[in-house]
C-alpha cells in the first residue's frame, strides 16, 4: 500500500491529517474533548507512579545520574515540568471552555490539532515506562514521536496567529514551552542513548561535543525568536543552559567549568539577543513576523 501511495505521489501524513480533521468536524466535538482530558490524565498518572512507586525501582534522578553526561543539567531544572503540566492542563480546560461556550474561532484551533495532542501525551506517558524500564533505544524513539507530534501542534498554533491574550497564554505559551523543553530534551535523551551503548562521540572530546550539542539547543531558541519572536521557546532553552551552566561551574573537573563556561556565554547572548528582538520587533503576544 506504501509503494501505491508514493507511487500516486500522495503526501500520507497530509492524507491523514486531513481525514482526522473531517472526523472530528463531523462527529461530536464533546467526545474529541473527553479524548484529550484522558489522554491528559494518562500522562500525568504515569509521571505520578514513576515518582511515588517509583516504576520498575529506578527514579528519574537516579538513571539520569546513571546515563550522565556533561549535557544534563542541574536537577532543580526538571522542576519546568510543572510549569509545562500546568500549562497543558490549560490547554485542555480551554478546549473544553470553547466547547461549552460554543466559540467557534477557538473550537476551530483545537480542530485541527485533532489526534496531535492525545498522541503527545501518550508518547509523554510511554516515554516514562520505557526510560524507567531502561530501553534507552526505544525511549529514543518514543521522544521524536513526541517531538513530532508537539512540532504539528507548534505550526497549527503558529498558523492561527496573531491571538487574543488569553488564548494566547492558555493555548499558544503553554505549547511553546513544552515543545522548546522536548527539544532540549531530545538531544539529551539521544545523549543518554549514546552512553548506554558506550559510544565514543566518533572521538571526539565529551567538552566538545557537549558545546556542540549546547551550540544546536541555542540556534534552535536563536531562529524561533528571529522567524517567530517566540520569546517563551527561547526562555526554556535559556533555562535549559543556566541548569547546565548551574550543575558545571564550580566542578573541580577542568572539562566540566569550560563547558559552564560555554554554557554561560551562550545563556548571555541568549538573553541579550531575545531582550533586542523584543524591543525591536513585534511583541509574540499580538502579531507574528511578517
Amino acid at each position: 500500500l506504501f509503494t501505491i501511495f508514493v507511487g500516486r505521489n500522495i503526501d500520507i501524513l497530509s492524507l491523514f491529517y486531513s481525514l482526522q480533521t473531517q472526523i472530528i468536524m463531523s462527529t461530536d466535538r464533546r467526545l474529541y474533548h473527553m479524548v484529550n482530558v484522558f489522554g491528559l490524565i494518562f500522562a500525568l498518572v504515569l509521571n505520578f507512579l514513576a515518582i511515588a512507586l517509583p516504576l520498575n525501582g529506578n527514579d528519574t534522578r537516579t538513571l539520569s545520574d546513571k546515563y550522565t553526561n556533561l549535557f544534563v543539567p542541574a536537577p532543580s531544572t526538571f522542576a519546568i515540568w510543572s510549569i509545562i503540566y500546568l500549562g497543558i492542563i490549560a490547554f485542555v480546560i480551554r478546549g473544553l471552555l470553547a466547547f461549552r461556550n460554543k466559540e467557534e474561532n477557538v473550537a476551530k484551533i483545537y480542530d485541527e490539532v485533532g489526534i496531535f495532542f492525545v498522541l503527545s501525551c501518550l508518547c509523554n506517558g510511554l516515554w516514562i515506562v520505557a526510560w524507567h524500564y531502561e530501553i534507552i533505544w526505544l525511549s529514543v524513539i518514543i521522544m521524536l514521536a513526541l517531538l513530532y507530534t508537539l512540532g504539528r501542534i507548534y505550526l497549527i498554533l503558529q498558523s492561527h496567529r496573531p491571538m487574543g491574550i488569553a488564548e494566547v497564554m492558555t493555548i499558544l505559551v503553554p505549547i511553546s514551552i513544552y515543545f522548546s523543553w522536548i527539544c532540549v530534551a531530545t538531544i539529551a535523551n539521544i545523549s543518554a542513548f549514546f552512553i548506554s551503548i558506550q559510544w565514543g562521540h566518533l572521538g571526539i572530546d565529551p567538552v566538545l561535543w557537549t558545546k556542540i550539542m549546547i551550540t544546536i539547543a541555542v540556534g534552535l531558541g536563536i531562529f524561533m525568536v528571529a522567524s517567530r519572536q517566540d520569546i517563551p521557546f527561547i526562555l526554556v532553552t535559556i533555562w535549559a543552559v543556566f541548569g547546565i551552566y548551574k550543575r558545571h561551574y564550580d566542578s573541580s573537573n577542568v572539562g566540566e567549568v569550560t563547558v559552564g563556561s560555554y554554557a554561560l556565554t551562550m545563556l548571555m547572548f541568549m538573553s541579550l539577543y531575545s531582550f533586542l528582538m523584543l524591543i525591536g520587533k513585534k511583541s509574540y503576544f499580538f502579531e507574528p513576523k511578517k
